[in-house]
């Protein structure tokens, strides 16, 4: 297989970087008073609600590390090149101007009542989950598989654990305010 892109990160440097992000993600959400983290900020999510839907959309991360890379085969191949984390995190803002909303599967349940320490060891859970399962795959199966994004259309694993890092700042931003 071609070299990847200096620009185009590998399974350690995703690996640390995800973790960072899970990490800053736990320690902004522990500062907080219980009624600061349930508190919402006008129309847009309380700091529990940004939580729940990194954890909804996290979950299928963790489910796709875990099958067999023939399934991966229904997707097809890759169409593009990857462009690298800034490429993919310009895209992204793009397609969020446009106005694009999570899709309903993934977004946290109106009126409910979240328990921050259930949340955060559910987070954490995740985070193990991924970077776990990641260890099973090497960097050719990262670029080869694919994987249908709501919002990006079809991404390789490698792009789509880059985006759950960028996703999980965007969602960040939004707590810190």
């Amino acid at each position: 297989m071609k070299d990847r892109s200096p620009t185009v990160p590998d399974k350690t440097t995703i690996a640390r970087e995800l973790s960072a992000a899970f990490l800053r993600v736990r320690e902004e959400l522990q500062s907080l008073s219980e009624t600061a983290y349930l508190q919402k900020p006008g129309d847009r999510w309380s700091p529990a609600e940004q939580l729940e839907h990194l954890i909804l959309s996290s979950i299928p991360i963790v489910g796709a590390l875990g099958k067999d890379r023939d399934w991966f085969d229904q997707f097809g191949p890759p169409s593009h090149p990857d462009k690298g984390h800034k490429a993919l995190a310009s895209h992204y803002k793009f397609v969020l101007s446009t106005g694009l909303k999570a899709p309903s599967r993934f977004v946290p349940e109106s009126g409910k009542v979240y328990d921050i320490d259930q949340q955060l060891k559910s987070w954490k859970r995740l985070e193990d989950g991924i970077i776990s399962r990641m260890d099973g795959w090497t960097e050719y199966e990262l670029d080869r598989c694919i994987l249908p994004h709501p919002a990006l259309e079809n991404l390789t694993m490698r792009q789509m654990l880059q985006f759950t890092t960028i996703h999980t700042y965007h969602h960040l931003s939004a707590i810190t305010g």
